[in-house]
């Protein structure tokens, strides 16, 4: 758990930091804050990531390798990596550039380092359990970063910025949100049935339900920016790490 807080926490710190102009546009509150202790955030987001890769060196060599995978996808996201030759044909310079990159990135480096890594470290579940948890969890975040480069859409439009909402615009992002919601209500129903991961999937269901309500929310324009907001579309992580937490004070 500590290991997976402080890798998403040292990579949110780091995208500010490197992507200042988006900040600037979207959440310049949360900015001028960055600006004004820079040396204080820099560190931060160095230590945790550091942190994060001692705690991982703990669990053995493949979760160690994992992290410091994710944390060296993470780093270079910004980076201008892909060769000169390639750039002149695929016109980007950097994964960051790659239309929807961010989406997809996002959900799978919150899923490598909250399922994989204890996943490997632990070795407890079967693998069709660590598919599903892995599955369920890419979704979730998906649809919050879905959301909030909805939020953030006509300020990515100005900078050139090339996420899955600016791609496929409003309406077939709308789509795509509700269409991963209804994916995860098949995976809590279906595991209710057929009973494969150890979260039982009638303790999931709140938390579909969750984010049927939050999205039922965005839709009605309900407080689109601010702490509000952002505390609403992350409730589901909140609420799916308290039933997690309860799960050994439930009965079979």
């Amino acid at each position: 758990l500590l290991a997976a807080c402080l890798y998403v926490m040292s990579m949110h710190l780091l995208n500010r930091f490197t992507d200042r102009a988006a900040a600037r546009m979207n959440d310049p509150r949360r900015m001028r804050l960055l600006e004004r202790f820079p040396v204080v955030f820099a560190g931060t987001a160095a230590l945790f990531a550091t942190l994060s890769l001692v705690i991982t060196a703990s669990f053995g060599l493949f979760p160690f390798l994992l992290m410091f995978l994710s944390l060296s996808a993470g780093i270079g996201y910004n980076l201008p990596l892909i060769p000169g030759w390639l750039v002149r044909r695929v016109r980007v310079s950097t994964i960051r550039q790659i239309p929807g990159s961010k989406n997809i990135f996002m959900a799978l480096a919150w899923a490598m380092v909250t399922v994989l890594v204890p996943f490997l470290a632990v070795r407890e579940a079967a693998l069709p359990q660590g598919l599903l948890v892995f599955t369920f969890v890419f979704l979730m975040v998906l649809i919050r970063s879905l959301v909030f480069d909805q939020k953030d859409l006509e300020g990515d439009r100005m900078l050139g910025k090339e996420t899955l909402p600016l791609v496929l615009g409003p309406k077939a992002t709308r789509s795509l949100v509700l269409l991963c919601a209804a994916a995860l209500g098949i995976i809590a129903v279906s595991d209710l049935v057929i009973g494969w991961s150890a979260l039982r999937g009638w303790l999931l269901l709140p938390v579909v339900a969750y984010i049927g309500f939050a999205l039922y929310l965005h839709d009605r324009r309900f407080e689109t920016r601010g702490v509000l907001f952002e505390l609403v579309v992350d409730g589901q992580f909140l609420l799916m790490g308290l039933l997690a937490f309860g799960i050994p004070y439930l009965p079979v």
